[in-house]
């Protein structure tokens, strides 16, 4: 590395220099140290006409490619008068003030994401090498589709959120989705995945406040059961949820597109729309759910967009079950705000101990026995005759469908179950069976019902 071509370079005066202002105490008293505003005024190798435009239907990158043309600028020298520490990468302060001079006035999300999208390696820094590749005639006008498809999807978004009108706002529509899923496992007798009209009545009236006489029970039962095979199958009571969990929740149908879209293309496909409903608490099946996805895809395109599914979500069996007042009612945690009812579930700040008592006050979980928790909450439903779905319940804190850490800790200690928080959690993830970090009412049933 001494010898050799190269190792004399230093006699050589490199016009690159070094390319930051020297503003130390023993700095040159030069006109580029002096000034302050040096950062604006370096990013000068296009000429002050030059502008890039926010709003233009050009990408950035074809913008600075047709500039670069236009002015016969190098990008090298375009690269170093942005790279304002010299060391041959920019990061994304460096891009943004460089992009700021040239009169660009966005957010600086969407600056960021420029930043991102010329990143190729995630490194965080963007190389000269990445720079001309991204400006390349070819990437730019690739750069500009992109950025065409992405104004699109944002004007239709626009659009779509003037028409479109939340529910009531009674519960979120991911809790609402996990509570009929759980409301559904557990009027499932039988457990063959289907309710025929008996599980149907006690479904209904374990839901819901009121008296239901059988010719009504009848007439919802048939509704449900579209393809008049006197059960209602999965696909069908999916249908319904999603509707009725719509209808009930403050989200709006562009909310749930959104939530869906995981590779915002601005529609869902199958593959998304499936994951997306299991995620929900429902263990569907593929077949389930593609029937579901397909009866939501009106044109059979493949893809569920955003006017579709607003029409198919707001119509049909589900889409008015606000008539119906809930037993779950709007919350299932105490509410301690100002504006509170004074009940003495929301000024009872023991409340939490208090309602673990699905079970009687006299079952205890023992921490130190041979029997696991499991088969002790197992023989103490069955002893005393209480539904895991009333126990679920009471340990859903927050209402959401699903328990977490905290809430199964709150639950097995308010039934005396004494032993490490360690210890707590292993019985956590051991009903975990996705490991998602919650456990759903169809885990803790799968476990209650066989002795560990």
């Amino acid at each position: 590395m001494r010898k050799g071509a190269g190792s004399e370079a230093t006699k050589s005066k490199l016009k690159r220099g070094p390319r930051q202002a020297d503003q130390g105490r023993a700095a040159a008293c030069t006109n580029k140290n002096l000034n302050a505003n040096y950062n604006a005024m370096r990013t000068q190798a296009l000429p002050p006409l030059v502008r890039l435009e926010a709003t233009s239907e050009l990408s950035v990158q074809e913008q600075l490619h047709d500039a670069l043309k236009t002015h016969n600028v190098k990008l090298i020298d375009l690269f170093r008068e942005w790279d304002d520490d010299g060391n041959g990468a920019l990061d994304k302060k460096e891009l943004r003030q460089a992009v700021a001079a040239l009169g660009f006035e966005a957010p600086r999300k969407e600056i960021d994401a420029l930043f991102d999208s010329i990143d190729d390696d995630s490194s965080g820094w963007i190389e000269y090498e990445e720079l001309k590749d991204a400006l390349r005639e070819k990437n730019a006008k690739r750069a500009t589709k992109e950025h065409a498809k992405k104004t699109a999807l944002a004007g239709k978004a626009a659009a779509a959120e003037e028409g479109d009108v939340a529910g009531k706002g009674e519960e979120d529509f991911e809790a609402g989705m996990r509570q009929n899923a759980m409301e559904r496992d557990a009027a499932d007798a039988d457990q063959d995945g289907k309710l025929d009209f008996g599980e149907f009545c006690q479904f209904v009236r374990d839901r819901e406040e009121g008296e239901f006489t059988e010719e009504d029970l009848k007439k919802r039962f048939d509704a449900l059961d579209e393809d008049g095979s006197g059960k209602v199958d999965m696909s069908e009571y999916l249908l319904w949820s999603l509707r009725e969990a719509l209808s009930r929740s403050a989200q709006r149908v562009i909310d749930v597109l959104h939530a869906w879209d995981e590779d915002r293309s601005g529609s869902v496909d199958a593959k998304e729309f499936t994951k997306a409903i299991r995620a929900l608490g429902f263990d569907v099946d593929k077949e389930d759910a593609e029937a579901v996805f397909a009866a939501l895809d009106a044109d059979g395109s493949g893809q569920l967009e955003y006017k579709e599914l607003n029409t198919m979500l707001r119509k049909g069996v589900g889409s008015d079950a606000t008539k119906s007042k809930l037993k779950r009612g709007q919350s299932m945690q105490a509410d301690r705000g100002r504006m509170a009812k004074v009940t003495n579930k929301n000024i009872n700040t023991n409340y939490m101990a208090n309602r673990a008592q699905a079970l009687p006050p006299m079952v205890r979980l023992e921490a130190q026995g041979e029997t696991s928790v499991q088969e002790q909450l197992h023989d103490a439903l069955k002893d005393h005759s209480v539904k895991l779905i009333d126990l679920f319940r009471e340990w859903d804190d927050d209402g959401n469908g699903a328990l977490d850490k905290k809430e199964l800790r709150k639950a097995v200690v308010a039934l005396g179950y004494d032993a490490p928080r360690k210890e707590v959690d292993a019985l956590f993830d051991s009903i975990d069976d996705d490991n998602s970090g919650w456990i759903e009412y169809r885990s803790s049933r799968r476990h209650s019902r066989r002795k560990m």
